[in-house]
């Protein structure tokens, strides 16, 4: 069976409450319980705690059947892209641990309990520093869609916390568009694609799909964007305008509710009726597509080893193991062999690897390694991987020579293949063309930052590099999730 996420993005408190919809919050919620459906709802923690301050406890009840989790803390500035400028690895995981601590503990004050999920906007500008703050609360985060790997709703992030896409794909991702919702003559045709699109699912046998519901207080909106106002926040500067440089929209008032109501509770028939999937929140899903194996075998390693070498890249699909972790067991099988004399059928994996965090060298220096000097690299590798946790961007060969990580991979990969069809390891040669990480997504990460600044919320003069190095880095610790 296919399993499904719903989903609402809650993140409008710049508007007065009046107009902000938050009653709205509510009665979604209990109209999805009265059709026997869970949903997820992933709120800003501004807005926690302005539900705190208006004392909206009849909100967290109906709240109490659904999964929620957080939408990054607050949509002030400086925004977290603006502080992760120039920040190094772990001083940016800090500052964003810091950040989103906040957003849960307003979601444990509103709610009595801990988030079931991290969520945020521009889902990549922080991407890789987001990825590891997950990690390490041990949350699933959403919305991480990496351009080349989008065409699956759940990757992995160093073999632990759970990253689900966006809208990279059609066949992962659908929308009913909250403006959609004011719409008589497209509501009924865009349910019917929603429909359609659940069908293709099942029958193509996609474990996990996305649909998201909407933002509640836009939904009926004139406006497709958001209406969040930032203090300080758009190119101009000016906290009483519209993020997008435009006049806010007007959103349609209480009035209009019952049809809203009435489209949504269509809404929620149409999900209803379907008995052949099943509706997960994110604590159901982290349950559910972590899978991991207590051994990594033999056959794992040639057949990585083939891939590498036939593509000229590190390839991301193909095993329950990032790229990180296999360069890891790689290193250690090798020290294995050549300890013993022959190849384990098995090892315990080491998890956990993370990717370098400095930048691999294209060109490698020396282009060939003499036998005796590869076995000493690998050894400094094993011992640098279990003292740091992490690859090292390049390995030093002395008067300033060095190999980046990504030839080094493909260097072991030839030893593999030498040892077993040989026995020995003769001259290891690095090609000049090796990438220095997943190239397929770290294609796309470029061009999503190259587009970073059409943005308008962002300052036009903000640098992006050292965000998008942490995310083409990350590259080698993604891997895709498998259902259990």
């Amino acid at each position: 069976m296919t399993d499904i996420m719903l989903k609402f993005d809650v993140e409008d408190i710049y508007r007065p409450e009046s107009e902000g919809g938050d009653d709205r919050i509510g009665w979604l919620a209990e109209l999805l319980s009265e059709h026997g459906l869970r949903a997820q709802f992933l709120l800003i923690g501004d807005k926690y705690r302005r539900l705190i301050r208006n004392r909206r406890s009849d909100i967290a009840r109906a709240l109490e059947a659904h999964g929620v989790g957080t939408h990054t803390n607050s949509q002030f500035h400086p925004l977290l892209p603006e502080r992760l400028e120039s920040a190094g690895w772990e001083r940016g995981v800090s500052l964003v641990l810091a950040d989103e601590r906040k957003a849960v503990e307003a979601c444990r004050r509103f709610t009595g309990r801990d988030p079931s999920a991290l969520s945020r906007h521009a889902n990549l500008t922080t991407g890789a520093f987001h990825f590891e703050a997950a990690r390490r609360l041990g949350l699933p985060y959403f919305y991480a869609d990496i351009p080349g790997l989008s065409a699956t709703a759940s990757l992995c992030f160093c073999n632990e916390a759970l990253l689900t896409a966006f809208g990279g794909s059609s066949l992962t991702y659908a929308s009913v568009h909250d403006a959609v919702y004011d719409d008589e003559a497209h509501f009924a045709p865009r349910l019917e694609q929603v429909r359609e699109f659940i069908d293709r699912a099942a029958a193509d046998k996609i474990p996990f799909i996305n649909i998201f519901l909407g933002h509640p207080a836009t939904m009926r909106s004139h406006s497709g964007h958001m209406i969040t106002y930032v203090h300080g926040g758009g190119r101009d500067r000016d906290p009483k305008r519209h993020l997008f440089g435009e006049d806010a929209p007007a959103i349609f008032g209480p009035e209009h509710e019952p049809v809203l109501k009435e489209r949504f509770r269509q809404t929620c028939r149409m999900l209803a009726e379907r008995k052949d999937v099943n509706y997960l929140t994110a604590d159901q899903l982290a349950g559910r597509y972590n899978k991991k194996s207590d051994y990594i075998w033999d056959r794992n390693f040639d057949r990585y080893c083939r891939l590498v070498l036939a593509e000229n890249d590190i390839p991301v699909f193909g095993e329950p193991y990032s790229p990180a972790e296999l360069a890891a067991n790689l290193a250690r099988l090798l020290l294995v062999r050549k300890r013993t004399g022959r190849f384990p059928q098995r090892l315990e994996p080491v998890r956990g690897v993370l990717g370098p965090l400095e930048e691999p060298t294209m060109r490698p220096d020396p282009r060939f390694i003499d036998g005796k000097l590869f076995w000493r690299k690998v050894a400094e590798l094993d011992r640098y991987i279990k003292e740091r946790g992490r690859l090292p961007g390049n390995l030093e060969f002395g008067g300033g020579d060095r190999v980046g990580m990504g030839s080094f991979l493909e260097g072991m990969c030839k030893a593999y293949f030498g040892l077993r069809d040989a026995g020995a390891v003769g001259r290891v040669a690095l090609s000049l063309t090796f990438p220095k990480y997943p190239s397929r997504p770290a294609a796309g990460m470029d061009e999503f930052f190259c587009r970073f600044h059409q943005d308008p919320i962002y300052r036009p003069d903000l640098s992006v590099e050292n965000l998008a190095r942490f995310n083409r880095l990350a590259t080698w610790t993604l891997r895709l999730a498998y259902r259990n």
